[in-house]
């Protein structure tokens, strides 16, 4: 417990500090920790411009009372998925929808995350575009903003508004939609795709649907999960491991030497002694059994401790 809180406290100094760095994590304290891993605080800066495409501001209706609200954009999210270590499923992040409507489209994403205790969380989020629910939408928001503040036009220099109802305001609304969904038709299949990314990776981290612009010049702050590697070359299970899959990385790639076994190639090639009374003697071997012993040992030690 001792050296979970003290390989933990880096990322701790974050948590206490909320007012000051945007957290993107689950909850307000420390989950358990995994003997063998570490989180380590990675800082990502985004972009509060939203001309240099990491945020984009929302947009609604007259009435909508978050003009002054932004979004993470895919650019902005995809530094913050590669701080975390998030990872996507290539087989199964696709598009699913069978491309017989041209004026639909679905895609789908898979994506994991590692967990404190190291255990990896998976979901999965899909998007949909259809034009026509789109159109509904963007004609309906219109049509709000020609009611209760009128649509404003230009023309030959002069700025007038136009009255909700007259034929003069419907023809504006088309031109305004048929603008609209030109723009759309051509990038429906981008809006699925960075659509699904993106509600993967706020779902994994937990990121808020808008931000102000005073809170997007706070640092990002997210949790990356990585093996602890001095905890595990301090233990004797763990090297011998490590030497084994080194070992068996070598056979793999440049065969055995020449006139050797694989099959009974030592763990610990070089043998070692062992004092017993004013004798020396051979050491036994670092089989997997003592290995598995010895890492229980460990164990008993670190909980003693």
């Amino acid at each position: 417990m001792r050296r979970n809180l003290k390989r933990a406290s880096p990322f701790s100094h974050y948590l206490e500090k909320k007012d000051e760095f945007n957290v993107l994590y689950p909850s307000d304290k420390l989950l358990s920790i995994s003997p063998i891993h570490t989180l380590t605080p990675e800082v990502v800066l985004i972009d509060p411009d939203p001309t240099n495409g990491e945020v984009f501001q929302t947009r609604g209706s007259a009435a909508d009372k978050f003009h002054d609200a932004f979004v993470i954009a895919k650019r902005g999210l995809e530094k913050i998925a590669w701080a975390a270590g998030i990872q996507f499923h290539p087989k199964y992040t696709r598009r699913t929808d069978d491309g017989r409507n041209p004026r639909r489209v679905e895609f789908q994403a898979v994506g994991s995350i590692q967990k404190p205790d190291g255990s990896w969380y998976s979901i999965s989020r899909s998007k949909e575009v259809d034009l026509d629910a789109l159109s509904a939408d963007i004609k309906s928001a219109l049509e709000d903003e020609a009611r209760i503040i009128g649509l404003v036009v230009e023309r030959e220099g002069t700025k007038r508004r136009l009255v909700f109802g007259t034929e003069e305001c419907a023809s504006e609304i088309s031109l305004r939609l048929e603008r609209e969904m030109l723009s759309l038709r051509k990038n429906m299949v981008a809006m699925a795709d960075s659509g699904a990314y993106s509600r993967v990776v706020r779902s994994l981290l937990n990121i808020h649907p808008t931000y102000t612009y005073e809170e997007l010049q706070r640092p990002f702050v997210v949790p990356a999960v990585a093996l602890d590697v001095e905890y595990l070359m301090s233990q004797i299970w763990a090297k011998e491991r490590f030497i084994k899959g080194g070992l068996t990385t070598t056979f793999n790639l440049f065969g055995p030497a020449f006139g050797h076994d694989t099959v009974e190639h030592s763990v610990a090639p070089d043998e070692y002694k062992v004092q017993v009374g004013k004798k020396t003697e051979e050491g036994p071997k670092l089989t997997k059994v003592i290995v598995e012993r010895l890492k229980k040992e460990d164990d008993r030690k670190e909980e003693a401790a």
